[in-house]
């Protein structure tokens, strides 16, 4: 299993919404055991599990992900760092296709 960044045709609640578009973030067991500590650590509010966010909110995600790449940094996780930096230029550039929210599940 992976945690994904997604973004759905319509409600993601809606069986009948598909997704269109979906970037792996990382292995579930990775997600839990290293991406969620540093989330905790940072105190961040939209970018986690089970979070969502607009495009309109793309400027404070990528603020909270610069403060988890700096936590990155400061630990030596250097892979999840560059994957970090992957996920901005993502959405960056998906923000700018429509408003359907993101979704990390």
């Amino acid at each position: 299993m992976a945690v994904d960044l997604l973004r759905f045709d319509g409600d993601c609640n809606d069986k009948k919404s598909e997704i269109i578009y979906s970037y792996p973030v990382a292995s579930e067991k990775y997600f839990r055991s290293v991406w969620e500590v540093g989330i905790s650590e940072t105190g961040l509010k939209l970018f986690r599990d089970e979070g969502s966010f607009t495009p309109a909110q793309k400027d404070e995600v990528i603020d909270e992900l610069n403060k988890l790449m700096k936590w990155c940094d400061k630990n030596n996780y250097l892979r999840m760092h560059s994957r970090i930096e992957e996920l901005i230029a993502v959405i960056q550039e998906e923000s700018m296709k429509g408003n359907e929210p993101f979704y990390i599940f």
